[in-house]
């Protein structure tokens, strides 16, 4: 019998790669509705945002609100998040496709744990699922998140 822990992940990762394999057609070439994503049309998020989490399964966050920072891409180094103090989340990177929003972190707990953030934004306000995994693939907590845009300096 499965728990309802990786019941819920195996879902999320199961809609999450259904979503991204519907994006393309297997022979590589885009259908004439979508547009390949390119450098010039690419998107990014700048400055902080206020974001709340919700627990719905797993094990309890240590936190409820964190101070999230999103920097654009520099010369080579992607698009980067933590949060702020990073000693929740560090060296994520994310990825924006329109209003679609996912993203990736290591939380340096020990031991490291690695988050994901899927939702949409629509660069002042965002909202969506997050899953936090052990590093034996295991679930350690899921839930939703809502995120706001405070500002550039700080949150």
């Amino acid at each position: 019998m499965m728990s309802s822990r990786f019941a819920l992940a195996t879902s999320l990762a199961a809609l999450f790669l259904a979503g991204c394999a519907a994006s393309q057609p297997a022979s590589g070439a885009p259908s004439p509705g979508i547009q390949p994503a390119s450098r010039a049309s690419e998107q990014s998020l700048r400055g902080y945002y206020a974001t709340t989490f919700t627990d719905v399964v797993g094990s309890t966050l240590p936190f409820s609100w964190l101070c999230l920072r999103f920097t654009p891409a520099g010369l080579g180094s992607g698009y980067k998040w933590s949060s702020v103090p990073p000693n929740s989340f560090s060296n994520g990177t994310y990825l924006l496709s329109g209003t679609e929003f996912f993203a990736s972190a290591q939380a340096p707990w020990s031991p490291t744990i690695y988050a994901t953030l899927q939702g949409s934004i629509n660069g002042t306000q965002g909202s969506g699922d997050y899953i936090v995994m052990q590093p034996d693939g295991y679930l350690y907590s899921g839930g939703t998140f809502t995120m706001t845009r405070v500002g550039k300096k700080h949150c």
